[in-house]
């Protein structure tokens, strides 16, 4: 449906955003380009795509998959400490 489409998206961008604020966005490039570089004109999955991140941003990226990626709808964000 469109509405599911629609939210598929946002968390998509937003997932992508939180990654690259957790890792910084030196170590979000390399990925990306090892990313691209590596599977350019093949049909890469998430496991690739997550092992060029991993390879670039380390352990933190492991957190993030679990956060953004296994969980589902989308994750609560605050303003203060943790709960």
């Amino acid at each position: 449906s469109p509405r599911y489409s629609e939210v598929i998206y946002a968390k998509g961008s937003l997932a992508l955003r939180a990654l690259r604020d957790q890792i910084g966005a030196e170590r979000f490039d390399r990925g990306l380009l090892t990313f691209i570089t590596k599977h350019t004109d093949k049909a890469p999955d998430l496991d690739d795509f997550l092992k060029a991140m991993r390879a670039a941003g380390g352990d933190a990226v492991t957190t993030w998959a679990k956060t953004w990626l296994e969980a589902p709808g989308l994750p609560k964000l605050g303003t203060g400490p943790p709960k």
